[in-house]
């Protein structure tokens, strides 16, 4: 007699299997139901949740409800209203109305549903499963609409409920489930109670922002900045936050495909490289897109639960996510400080603010910053900076204004440091105007009812960086009078930058070896001096041997970034250098015309607004 391996499980068996396919927590649930009161028509969701959903799942909706029959047909397995052929899969614009996931949802709890068409007056029907089992069918008097209640959730299931987490954690992919899918349907109003206890009422929205602020917070809401791109088929419409907003999660970082809430990684990476450089590294933005594309060119069907979808062009979707992202970033900014509203004060700077309990300091000569690194720039006029000290470090602050008596024998320096260049504009409504400079280090300037603080070393460094990017060889360095002999540590190091001196010539840097660790530099950008060249050759020397197994145009192009950041740092403007007036506006105006201007290379932020209201409640002129 031959042994038989091979089992059929009866259909209930089969069923608890396949639903723990579709139903793998109570956010699962959730979403489904929600997904099925929406595709009904419904204005109105209410959603109650008790236990995290363990104990209690109810989706209540106004909605177009079901008749006797298609309420006893939604719980079959394959039950659907959403295709009749299986071409059909690969043009699908709706969630699905009831079925599908209700046969799954059926046979892991008890559930009633309880509905009536609207076209119904008298009653509506209930249908109660137990597990899987029906228990019973019945007429009753209801509202038009449909309520589903699930209890005992994996009751029939010990092993899969010991896999659900904790209350709390459940509990937030529940809320998660619903804000996003609320998100993406501003017509509709929904109420999430926990426990008894409403935690969102956010009736129909007028807008996206307006959801977003009953969601979360007028403070969330304020951070951010319309998108709108249409490109190669592909159309981005949404929010997304503005630097320096940041978080350490992607949890704020919400889509939908086709109006379909959904999880893509490359979409995610995409919206993230959007802010590349405009963000320090590990911080993430707030982004809620709608992507809208041909359904044919997007599946969402490869996933039990429909919270994926895949692109047949994911590379194409990618990038002009990317780039409607890295647009919107530098248009918002450009519309807080447009550069042709920033005007030339009429009068030149007329000194300094004098300390009230001290003699007014006379205003230093200014010397010009020479640039002779003249590819790297567009304005052929270069700033003119007046350096409070030689030695380029950040000067020290005067010593601070006293309100004690005149008898007071504290030691005064005689010529204290001047903290505000002042420029004395004509103040113009809807017109920026420069106040003058902070500390030798911020740039101030005025803008309707804001105040911006631009971080000269920062901007300067933005600024720099996108030039020398932009030019990616031949750059002109300058013959040294005086050759630099540099020591290095290890041998490797030397041998490390001769083996891409070629690269190094290209960016205005020649040098010869002069022995076994020492580089004898010829030529090198101007305002390049020695510790700042050692510098940038001993950190490329480290990042050659670190990345040296690199394919070699990728090891280039790296390459590229890396010694740009570092002379982008080095030649900047540092904290200290005094600005004239034509210097902060050719800065501030240069700024506004790169690329990822809201951050420097090393994720500091180029400029930071501050509302008169806010500091208007400082000053407790307001509530």
């Amino acid at each position: 007699m031959k042994t038989q391996k091979i089992h059929l499980l009866d259909p209930l068996q089969s069923q608890h299997i396949a639903a723990g396919e579709v139903i793998e927590r109570p956010a699962n649930i959730v979403k489904e139901l929600i997904e099925n009161s929406i595709d009904a028509g419904a204005t109105l969701i209410t959603v109650r949740i008790e236990k995290a959903g363990k104990q209690l799942i109810t989706i209540a909706d106004n909605g177009c409800g079901m008749s006797d029959v298609d309420a006893k047909h939604c719980f079959a397995r394959h039950a659907t209203s959403k295709l009749r052929t299986v071409e059909q899969l690969t043009t699908l614009t709706t969630f699905g109305f009831r079925g599908e996931a209700l046969a799954s949802i059926a046979a892991v709890g008890i559930v009633t549903l309880t509905t009536k068409e609207q076209t119904e007056p008298l009653l509506g029907t209930q249908i109660t499963y137990h597990h899987g089992i029906l228990q019973e069918t019945k007429e009753v008097a209801c509202p038009a609409g449909t309520t589903i209640v699930i209890k005992d959730l994996f009751g029939s299931l010990p092993v899969r409920k010991t896999f659900l987490k904790q209350d709390e954690t459940e509990w937030h992919q529940i809320q998660s489930v619903v804000n996003g899918i609320a998100l993406t349907n501003l017509s509709i109003g929904f109420t999430l109670y926990k426990d008894g206890e409403a935690v969102l009422n956010a009736p129909a929205a007028n807008s996206l922002k307006d959801r977003i602020t009953q969601l979360w917070n007028h403070t969330l809401s304020a951070q951010l900045t319309p998108l709108i791109a249409t490109s190669r088929g592909i159309s981005v419409e949404g929010l997304i936050s503005l630097p320096p907003y940041a978080r350490y999660g992607k949890e704020l970082i919400m889509f939908w495909v086709n109006n379909r809430l959904v999880k893509n990684s490359e979409i995610t990476k995409a919206i993230a490289k959007g802010y590349l450089q405009s963000l320090p590294a590990g911080k993430y933005p707030a982004a809620f897109l709608s992507i809208t594309l041909d359904p044919a060119q997007v599946d969402v069907n490869i996933h039990p639960r429909k919270e994926e979808v895949r692109f047949t062009k994911p590379g194409v979707v990618s990038s002009c996510i990317q780039e409607a992202v890295t647009a919107a970033l530098n248009e918002a900014v450009t519309r807080r400080i447009s550069a042709g509203s920033l005007p030339v004060p009429s009068t030149p700077p007329t000194g300094i603010l004098p300390d009230p309990f001290g003699e007014p300091p006379a205003a230093p000569s200014p010397r010009p910053w020479q640039n002779s690194f003249t590819n790297y720039t567009t304005d052929p006029t270069p700033p003119v900076i007046t350096h409070a000290r030689t030695d380029q470090q950040p000067v020290a602050r005067h010593t601070p204004i006293s309100f004690m008596p005149p008898t007071h024998t504290a030691p005064v320096d005689s010529t204290p440091e001047p903290r505000i260049t002042h420029i004395n504009p004509t103040v113009t409504l809807n017109r920026c105007v420069i106040i003058g400079q902070l500390f030798s280090t911020y740039i101030l300037i005025e803008r309707d009812d804001e105040l911006i603080i631009v971080d000269q070393h920062a901007a300067h460094e933005r600024i720099l960086y996108h030039q020398f990017t932009n030019q990616f060889t031949n750059k002109e360095g300058t013959q040294l009078l005086f050759p630099e002999t540099i020591t290095f540590e290890t041998p490797q190091a030397v041998t490390s930058l001769c083996t891409v001196a070629e690269f190094f010539v290209s960016q205005g840097i020649a040098f010869a070896q002069t022995g076994p660790m020492h580089l004898t530099v010829t030529s090198a950008p101007p305002q390049l001096q020695k510790e700042s060249l050692a510098h940038v050759l001993k950190d490329a020397a480290d990042f050659i041997d670190t990345h040296d197994t690199l394919d070699r145009e990728v090891f280039r192009q790296k390459l590229n970034e890396h010694v740009h950041s570092h002379l982008a740092c080095k030649l900047a403007v540092k904290a200290g250098d005094r600005l004239d007036t034509q210097a902060m506006e050719q800065l501030v105006t240069q700024l506004l015309a790169t690329p990822n201007r809201f951050m420097c290379i090393h994720g500091r932020p180029t400029m930071w607004p501050i509302s008169r209201a806010e500091l208007e409640k400082k000053f407790r002129r307001r509530g």
